[in-house]
């Protein structure tokens, strides 16, 4: 089975839903101490920033070796990247301190390697679903909606364990689709790769969509899930320039998309809110939690935040289950630090 990239949509589609996130809530920019972007480091190293494809193919080269490999490789990169990556290093040390308080010097030290070494695992086995033989252990946990009825539905997932495998896990029966929407990588060579793996995915059949290729992307996934197909995104991160929506986490200010409820609420149809923790060598727990409908009452914008702020507990949630498998690798509060 293959993955396709997705087809324009109808041009009664594209004018139902052309603002489906466009007017709702404010714009999202990079939170200061960012590294996303041009930035010099990127400029200076190409393909051999972290973001590069140099590592990406290292990683596929692990992906596809013996166990020996791989262990020797995750704790290998998990060392080195400790000691050069110093803003990756703050950041993970910020985010950990919301969710686990605050700590000494030295407990700080081991939060930070075993977020590193966590994420090295997941990069690792991110690839390895690529492998014909690939048979990962699954125990799932609750169930998606509408499996059985053939009405659309949105799995909405966040940057924790392996999201990525993640979005591939709702059963897809019969003529539905699933269709998979993805931010572009951030170095050209690497999006490049990743694509065409996708394309030839050996275990999936699924429709990419990628953001800032389609300008009529909402009327795409709106006329999916109208049609009964699945649609499956991470929720947790406003990209720069994205309609975003102010909630709480952990006590603190964070944006969200306001796409994801926008296009719920649209369609008709319910979130579920789904993750895959990785409980140890391709083991993994999926959990979807009780899914829900975005309220459609006379105000559209408290509609679109309370749902924005449902998922957000249920993002604090996801991370609570295991803080050292949150992939945020930029800062992530949109207000100041608490006094």
């Amino acid at each position: 089975m293959q993955a396709r990239h997705a087809p324009a949509p109808p041009a009664a589609d594209a004018t139902r839903a052309e603002s489906l996130a466009a007017r709702d809530g404010e714009r999202a920019s990079e939170v200061e101490g960012s590294a996303r972007g041009d930035t010099w480091a990127r400029r200076l190293l190409g393909r051999f920033h972290i973001t590069g494809v140099f590592w990406l193919r290292a990683v596929m080269w692990v992906s596809r070796g013996s166990q020996l490999r791989a262990y020797s490789m995750v704790w290998l990169w998990s060392a080195i990247f400790f000691f050069l990556l110093r803003r990756p290093r703050r950041i993970v040390a910020d985010h950990l301190a919301a969710v686990l308080g605050p700590c000494g010097f030295f407990r700080r030290q081991a939060r930070i390697f075993r977020a590193f070494k966590d994420h090295a695992w997941c990069l690792v086995e991110r690839f390895e679903q690529f492998r014909p033989d690939f048979q990962p252990r699954v125990q799932r946990e609750g169930a998606w909606p509408e499996l059985d009825k053939g009405k659309g539905f949105i799995v909405c997932s966040a940057h924790v364990g392996l999201w990525e495998i993640g979005q591939l896990m709702p059963v897809v029966q019969g003529a539905r689709k699933l269709h998979v929407v993805r931010e572009r990588e951030e170095h050209s060579e690497t999006h490049r790769v990743i694509a065409d793996m996708l394309d030839a995915h050996p275990h999936a059949d699924i429709v990419t969509h990628w953001l800032d290729d389609d300008a009529q992307l909402g009327a795409t996934l709106l006329g999916a899930l109208r049609r009964g197909d699945a649609v499956t995104l991470a929720g947790d991160r406003a990209k720069s320039g994205m309609a975003a929506l102010r909630v709480t986490m952990f006590g603190r200010t964070v944006l969200v998309p306001a796409g994801v409820p926008a296009l719920a609420r649209a369609a008709e149809v319910q979130i579920a809110p789904t993750f895959v923790f990785r409980l140890g060598r391709r083991h993994y727990r999926v959990v979807a939690r009780r899914p829900f409908k975005v309220a459609r009452s006379n105000d559209r914008q408290r509609d679109l935040q309370e749902a924005a702020q449902h998922l957000a507990s249920e993002f604090e949630w996801a991370v609570r289950q295991n803080p050292f498998q949150w992939k945020r690798w930029e800062p992530v509060w949109a207000d100041a630090a608490p006094a």
